[in-house]
């Protein structure tokens, strides 16, 4: 500092006082700190300045002996331009820049203003002297603030104008995949000689894409919106005789075209109260997006487990055609947490509900409670911090034609009790009931372990010529246990170990022949974070005893997938 404003300073406590909102060091024997920026002028190194205080007495570390005490003082009470920081202190003593000390004084000089302005006589010609001289001194830095405010500002304005939404944030997900299906394909029932037919040894080479848009209009409440385009054709019976082959990924939505661009999820949701959530869902609804489905690790389609049975419970899937292309339900949910340790989930899902069928015309086979729906309701407990686990029932109604949830989630089990007449014309509907027991466990840091176990009875319904009688069932039950390593390698990696019973077909009075064997799954992947935005997992899976028939050979599935988060 020139011996000028140093005089100046020490004859104005106004002065003074602007000096010291900003760091001055004592005047004597400091070394100048670093330059620093404008765009930090405002910012202390622990955070913003609070508003004007209105006595001395508020900031904890000035004291009366200090050497600018009286100026400090003068000028809160009288000049009213003066700010602490949030934990109350002034930090008088720490240094400052020519720009920090310009900050300070172009504040006083819009109060001392704003008196003026007002009338206000308490203001010494002393002060206004000694503040000319300084503004004079500290000109360009006076002049790059303002003008730097008066930037920003404009581009806030242009910002505030022009922008798509103040509320909507846009994510989203990409995947690519390189996927390859080996072995022999199968009979599709149980009891049926196995096939020599090899299964194509192409590779394929897929993606995903989805953008979400996330809109909220109180703070709390949630608006999602999804587009979706999907390219990866699903290893299911066509190809490999059975679903259980399929990715966790795949599926090309129905009547669209590879990379088809779809509203994937369309649907609102808002706590009501302290306690209670509520899903309005037009479309592509599916329980395991809402309720929590006990397999955090694995159950995402882009990071979690590369099979789709490996991501959770099939009582959670409901995508409207039950073979995996549809694009999900339309119904309602809702959460009523308890407290801390309990909770209850309920929602309905139906596949059809826009009133209306394929020719226009008003049918209640399509409408809301008309078509084909599921009804899901669970109880989540937390008995103690790192335990979890739900019971859950869900009733799904299947209009003839359509086939079981069991379907979309790796079993064939569907392909047997839901027949059609001799001319595959007339579909029989159907009826299931299933019992899900769901748990998550996560004992040490590095190490979680999930799980579920389902049985499921599905019964015919109006039994007519050429079908199976009412009343006629079958009983299956799938289970699985997940091993999931986080932090394996580095910090955001994870390694994983799935084991499980896709589906095994107990007991049936459709006619058809009890499965001869379990079938089982074992899949192991390695998910490896390249950045934050970027995973790259390779893995492979393998089906022992497919469709429950002990004379089909074991399939393999092989993945490489990479997925982009933004």
């Amino acid at each position: 500092m020139n011996s000028f404003w140093f005089k100046a300073l020490v004859a104005s406590p106004v002065a003074v006082a602007a000096s010291l909102l900003f760091r001055l060091p004592a005047l004597a024997g400091t070394v100048p700190p670093p330059v620093v920026p404008i765009s930090q002028i405002a910012t202390a190194d622990s955070g913003q300045l609070t508003a004007q205080v209105t006595s001395v007495s508020q900031l904890s570390d000035v004291q009366p002996t200090d050497w600018a005490f009286q100026a400090l003082q003068s000028l809160v009470e009288r000049y009213g331009c003066i700010a602490g920081y949030p934990n109350g202190t002034f930090r008088g003593n720490r240094a400052m820049t020519r720009y920090e000390f310009a900050a300070g004084l172009n504040a006083c000089l819009n109060k001392m203003n704003e008196l003026i302005e007002a009338g206000d006589n308490q203001v010494r010609q002393e002060d206004l002297a000694a503040l000319q001289k300084l503004e004079d001194e500290f000109g360009p830095e006076l002049a790059a603030l303002r003008g730097r405010v008066d930037s920003l500002e404009a581009r806030t304005a242009k910002l505030e104008a022009q922008q798509f939404s103040t509320t909507t944030k846009l994510s989203g997900e990409v995947v690519f995949a390189l996927a390859g299906a080996f072995g022999n394909t199968i009979a599709v029932n149980s009891g049926k000689p196995a096939s020599t037919t090899g299964i194509p040894n192409n590779l394929i080479f897929g993606d995903r894409v989805r953008l979400n848009f996330v809109t909220s209009f109180n703070g709390r409440d949630q608006l999602l919106t999804r587009l979706e385009a999907n390219d990866f054709s699903p290893f299911s019976g066509s190809v490999t005789g059975t679903n259980e082959t399929r990715l966790g990924f795949d599926g090309i939505p129905a009547g669209t075209a590879p990379n088809g661009v779809i509203v994937g999820r369309l649907w609102y949701a808002t706590p009501i109260g302290d306690h209670f959530k509520l899903w309005a869902i037009a479309t592509g609804g599916e329980f395991n997006d809402v309720f929590y489905n006990y397999n955090p690790y694995f159950q995402d389609g882009g990071t979690g487990a590369l099979s789709r049975f490996g991501r959770f419970s099939s009582i959670y899937r409901f995508d409207g055609t039950g073979s995996g292309s549809g694009t999900g339900g339309t119904g309602f949910a809702f959460t009523y947490r308890f407290n801390r340790h309990a909770a209850f989930d309920a929602g309905y899902m139906a596949k059809n509900a826009e009133f209306s069928s394929s020719t226009g015309a008003p049918t209640t086979s399509f409408s809301l409670f008309g078509s084909t729906y599921e009804a899901l309701a669970q109880i989540d407990v937390t008995p103690v911090k790192k335990f979890q686990f739900g019971l859950t029932y869900a009733h799904t109604y299947f209009q003839g034609g359509d086939v079981s949830v069991t379907s979309a989630t790796g079993t064939n089990f569907a392909a047997v009790p839901f027949p059609t007449t001799a001319g595959g014309s007339v579909g029989q509907p159907s009826s299931s009931d299933a019992y899900g027991l769901e748990f998550n466990w996560s004992p040490v840091r590095h190490f979680n372990l999930s799980g579920w176990v389902d049985y499921t009875t599905v019964v015919a319904q109006k039994g007519t010529a050429g079908l199976f009688p009412t009343g006629a069932h079958a009983n299956l039950i799938t289970w699985a246990a997940a091993l999931a390593f986080p932090d394996l390698g580095r910090r955001g990696n994870v390694g994983g170990i799935i084991f499980g019973q896709p589906g095994t077909l107990e007991a049936s009075t459709y006619g058809a022949q009890v499965d001869s064997a379990n079938t089982y799954q074992l899949e192991m992947l390695y998910k490896y974070r390249v950045t934050d935005n970027i995973f790259f997992t390779p893995g492979a899976f393998v089906i022992f005893n497919p469709n429950g028939n002990s004379a089909n050979s074991d399939i393999y599935v092989a993945a490489v997938r990479t997925t982009f988060h933004f």
